[in-house]
């Protein structure tokens, strides 16, 4: 898996796009406080289809992705979370990519691509040699273009627009190395995709709601971020009894 200079491109263009306090939008009630929708979205909203195919690209790279590679206790103590995670091979070597999508193999053998962005979770529901099985939910499952034109709220966008993949995926890479669910960073955890169990459960959205970088969030567009019910939250720091941040916003031309 080698990593281009695409995925660069579309990173910088995604952070334009971001605004993590937006200016001017009201804090809603939750959980007891007050907090500013998780968004990488101006209070406008995206201008194109463009800038969320963008926005969609970037928010692979910050997928958080919650696991137990043990399930038999079954009380939660044993959840690993992956923060910003990608699908690596061990040990890489320089020249090695990193990837951020689950790639494999369809029922009828047709090779599927599925973005980390568009996946909500999955479950190992059986193991061969040097395959898993895995049945991949798929939400939101909306093109930018559907998302641009109906205008969701969160709670429609939630109440459906899902659908669930049969994927099957190696666990090593084409030259034997182990593949590996990897943290971000020198010293980020790593799962290898080969002691995974039938049965084993990963979630990318099981990370607390406030506890979540905005820029995961393509698909929240003021029609999903401006609903009530939307959970994913940033809390001003001055309701902690810290001084807030001067909002900072990065332009285009700034590149």
């Amino acid at each position: 898996m080698k990593a281009g200079n695409s995925s660069k491109a579309a990173l910088a263009l995604g952070v334009s796009i971001l605004l993590c306090l937006v200016p001017g939008s009201v804090p809603a009630d939750v959980g007891g406080g007050k907090g500013y929708p998780a968004t990488p979205w101006r209070m406008a909203g995206p201008r194109n289809v463009q800038e969320i195919e963008k926005a969609k690209a970037v928010a692979a790279q910050y997928q958080t992705l919650s696991m137990s590679p043990d399930t038999a206790s079954g009380d939660g103590s044993d959840v690993l979370r992956l923060r910003r995670v990608s699908l690596r091979v061990e040990q890489p070597r320089a020249d090695d990519g990193v990837g951020y999508a689950l790639v494999g193999k369809s029922a009828s053998g047709e090779t599927v691509t599925l973005s980390f962005s568009e996946i909500e979770s999955f479950v190992v529901t059986s193991r061969k040699a040097a395959t898993l099985i895995l049945s991949v939910t798929v939400w939101p499952d909306i093109s930018p273009q559907q998302l641009l034109d109906r205008q969701p709220t969160y709670q429609q966008l939630s109440a459906g627009y899902r659908r669930t993949v049969a994927l099957e995926v190696s666990t090593r890479s084409a030259d034997g190395r182990p593949l590996v669910f990897a943290e971000k960073g020198e010293f980020g955890a790593t799962l290898p995709l080969e002691k995974l169990a039938a049965g084993t459960p990963g979630n990318f959205y099981e990370e607390h709601p406030h506890m979540t970088h905005p820029l995961r969030f393509w698909w929240a567009i003021p029609s999903v971020s401006n609903d009530p019910e939307y959970p994913y939250r940033m809390i001003p720091a001055a309701s902690r009894g810290e001084a807030p941040p001067a909002p900072v916003v990065v332009k285009l031309a700034d590149r």
